[in-house]
């Protein structure tokens, strides 16, 4: 056994104190991005100074890795200049009021622009029909109403001498285009209706044979009558024709005159197209009619300004907290009326942030994306297209909406997504093209080496994270214990975590505990003091099986002495940002079978039952024992908590020599803990989590007692990954604790047995071995 001992000097961690160059993070210049950030920053600057088509950014990190400040670090590094400058507005389109016409305009154009579309607008409302209502005007059409009269009289001079010859006389009832003209019986002088002379007969005062005299006269005339009547309306007609005209002309040439300006001021596609279409309504429709029905000028005519160029230097940078459709693409505000339906305008088109970073970046948050798959199909879509659509919201059953389709946005931005490998890989599941617009990878390490350049850059960012919490300094031994614990966070003993997540809350309570203290700066004390304070906050069931341990109460779980069928494994559990591990024994029974199954089921801390299938292992056993028939290995897990897979991945050794140990009726010796997984040549290998797994079984050991025999053994390959606490080394160097290397599945065997493992040869295993026995007795079960 001694020979799979690791030596206690092995144990001990590198000191941090001697690569550490300053007193103080007070001395050390804060990192303006993240740690291990020299290849990701290397890919932003590529695609930040040298964007095109497909060259967006998804910036690969863990969480809390500050993979944001890295971005925002880099833009602000490079500070580019916008791509483009333009502005953005949307106008009335007067032949399909649906589709809302796009003006892309120079840089700040888009607010004068409106300023001189609101003046036109106000113009035709308060002061077009006053300028036409004006005396120069109102005396030309005056004088061709004059002229209108003279020419109507000139008409009626040879038929008006014709009448009278025969005693007639002609009435006219009004004056102008809406004059009636009738033949009537001249009496003293006077020309005297049909309807009066007839009165006159009846009052005896004219004969009925003069009435019809009169009637004859009269129906022999109304023919000629008639036909000058026709062109005296034709006269009218075209008088009133030249008099809307006086009008029409007079209108277009003062809003010509003012739309001049503004094309001249507005040098861009669909300015001058958009003002022809406003004087072509004005002229059509608001000049010489009733507008009471129109929508106002000002407002119809108006300039709805979506993005406007500040005019900045540096190229816009947003990054939205929240996405939706709305904000992220642009969005339409219906108007309502009630009892009637919703009508929406392009008065209520709104940008999203696509639009708002248009000549810059965009940053989003890849999470956003992955739960609303649409808003990513949709933006795959524009960035593929250099467009985006702004889409009216879809209304409810209960209202019918006009349906307004803005002509699409052009863009021109560079988008950074951030995330990790996880969500990239679910991201580019989604969308097929993800992968062709996102080419460039920014990927930030996950460890940097534990030397004076890495130790240097976890100081920057000790000294970043102070600077911008407003926390108290920390002294060299309280930045070799934070390094000390970012060690531990990288599971290797020569590396340290780029992104210790929860490294500002630590920071804070160490503040917190100095503060109390009345300290102006964080000792080494600070941080073990909050280290130890966050661990019992969040391992409440740990702590509760301890004092259950304490009490008597162990649950079945015993470091002493040896048990048949019983194996001894940890589970593990992540709270509040703390991981911890709890010690738990697992009894094994094996029973017949044509299928092979091994089921793990139990109870967690919480009462609740749990069943895990674990069919690696029965295949394993059956492979190790050269078995044709198939074994069923029950387990019960008594303590602990539910396995997650990476618990039953770490306790695949222990199952393993636990269900051959049970075959070959040989009792396991309970000091040990074997962590560490199985590959198919029944190699053992590494596994997560081995140094809460070390530390939570030494101290279940401290409850029942340290005997000196007690110990962890493990993959060859987890020796890199120990960063233990002190006072497991300190127990491994009094010889009270040991922690074992080991290679092969036989040497655990014979480890946890004290017996001889055996070796195939030959159709069979060596005479006397725990495998041999093993085989003898799985195959009188299956007979």
């Amino acid at each position: 056994m001694a020979r799979f001992v690791i030596p206690p000097e092995k144990l001990k961690r590198r000191a941090a104190s001697d690569k550490i160059d300053i007193d103080s993070t007070a001395d050390a210049t804060p990192l303006a991005g993240t740690v291990g950030q020299h290849t990701a920053r290397k890919a932003l600057r590529f695609a930040i100074d040298f964007p095109g088509i497909g060259q967006h950014v998804f910036v690969r990190g863990r969480p809390g890795s500050r993979r944001r400040r890295l971005v925002r670090s880099v833009i602000d590094e490079i500070s580019p200049e916008p791509r483009q400058a333009r502005d953005f507005c949307y106008v009335h389109n007067f032949v399909n009021p649906d589709r809302p016409k796009l003006i892309c305009l120079k840089s700040g154009q888009a607010r004068a622009f409106q300023q001189q579309m609101l003046r036109i607008g106000l113009f035709v409302k308060e002061r077009l029909p006053e300028i036409l209502d004006n005396d120069p005007i109102r005396g030309r059409r005056e004088s061709r109403e004059v002229a209108a009269e003279r020419e109507v009289r000139e008409l009626l001079k040879p038929f008006e001498k014709k009448i009278e010859a025969e005693g007639l006389g002609l009435i006219r009832s009004q004056s102008g285009p809406n004059a009636r003209l009738e033949l009537g019986i001249k009496v003293m002088g006077k020309p005297v209706s049909l309807e009066e002379f007839r009165s006159m007969v009846a009052r005896k005062q004219a004969s009925e044979e003069e009435r019809r005299s009169v009637n004859g006269k009269i129906e022999r005339f109304q023919p000629e009558l008639q036909k000058i009547a026709r062109q005296i309306r034709d006269v009218w007609q075209q008088t009133q024709r030249h008099i809307e005209q006086i009008n029409v002309s007079e209108a277009a040439r003062i809003l010509g005159e003012m739309s001049t300006e503004v094309t001249r001021q507005f040098r861009a596609p669909g300015v001058e197209s958009f003002l022809r279409d406003v004087i072509d309504d004005v002229l059509e429709k608001r000049v010489g009619h009733d507008t009471r029905h129109l929508a106002d000028p000002s407002v119809l005519y108006s300039v709805k300004v979506l993005k406007t160029d500040p005019g900045g230097k540096a190229a816009p940078v947003i990054s939205p907290d929240l996405i939706s459709a709305g904000n992220l693409f642009g969005s339409v505000d219906p108007a309502w009326r009630s009892g009637e339906r919703s009508v929406a305008s392009f008065r209520g088109i709104h940008a999203g942030a696509l639009i708002e970073a248009d000549g810059g970046f965009l940053v989003l948050d890849a999470e956003d994306l992955i739960h609303q798959p649409e808003l990513l199909r949709r933006l795959v879509r524009s960035l593929r297209s250099e467009a985006t659509e702004i889409l009216a919201p879809t209304p409810d059953w209960s209202h019918a909406a006009q349906s307004l389709k803005p002509e699409p946005v052009p863009i021109d931005c560079g988008v950074i997504v951030v995330g990790d490998r996880e969500a990239y890989q679910r991201l580019a599941e989604l969308d097929k093209d993800f992968n062709e617009q996102f080419r460039v990878l920014a990927d930030l390490l996950d460890t940097v080496p534990r030397d004076t350049d890495g130790i240097k850059e976890i100081c920057g960012l000790l000294a970043a994270v102070i600077e911008e919490q407003s926390l108290l300094h920390l002294d060299r031994a309280a930045i070799a214990a934070v390094v000390d614990y970012i060690g531990r966070s990288a599971g290797r003993t020569d590396a340290l975590a780029a992104h210790p997540g929860d490294l500002s809350a630590l920071l804070r309570e160490a503040t917190y505990i100095a503060s109390e203290a009345k300290r102006d700066q964080v000792i080494r004390d600070d941080i073990e003091q909050a280290l130890q304070n966050r661990r019992e906050r969040s391992s409440v069931a740990w702590h509760e099986l301890l004092g259950s341990l304490k009490q008597g109460n162990t649950a079945g779980l015993q470091t002493r002495g040896r048990k048949s069928g019983r194996v001894l494994v940890t589970t593990t559990r992540t709270d509040a940002g703390q991981t911890f591990a709890l010690a738990a024994s697992i009894d094994i029974g094996i029973t017949p079978s044509t299928t092979g199954q091994a089921i793990l089921s139990g109870e967690d801390s919480a009462g609740n039952a749990f069943q895990h299938p674990i069919p690696e292992l029965a295949r394993m056993v059956g492979e190790i024992l050269h078995l044709e028939t198939g074994l069923d290995i029950r387990m019960i897990q008594t303590g602990g908590m539910s396995p997650c897979p990476e618990d039953i991945d770490a306790a695949m050794a222990a199952m393993a020599c636990g269900a051959l140990a049970v075959l070959a009726k040989a009792p396991l010796r309970q000091e040990f803990l074997f962590a560490a997984a199985v590959d198919d040549r029944f190699q053992l290998t590494d596994i997560r989590r081995i140094n809460e797994r070390i530390e939570a079984f030494h101290d279940a050991c401290q409850v029942d007692g340290l005997s000196g025999q007690q110990g962890v053994a493990m993959s060859r390959q987890n020796i890199d990954r120990l960063a233990l606490d002190q006072r497991i080394i300190k127990a491994c160097t009094n010889d009270a604790f040991r922690l074992y290397v080991l290679d092969t599945l036989g040497q655990a065997l014979e480890l946890v047995t004290g017996q001889r493992a055996g070796s195939w040869k030959d159709g069979e295993f060596t005479a006397e071995s725990i495998l041999a026995r093993a085989r003898e007795n799985a195959l009188k079960l299956g007979s």
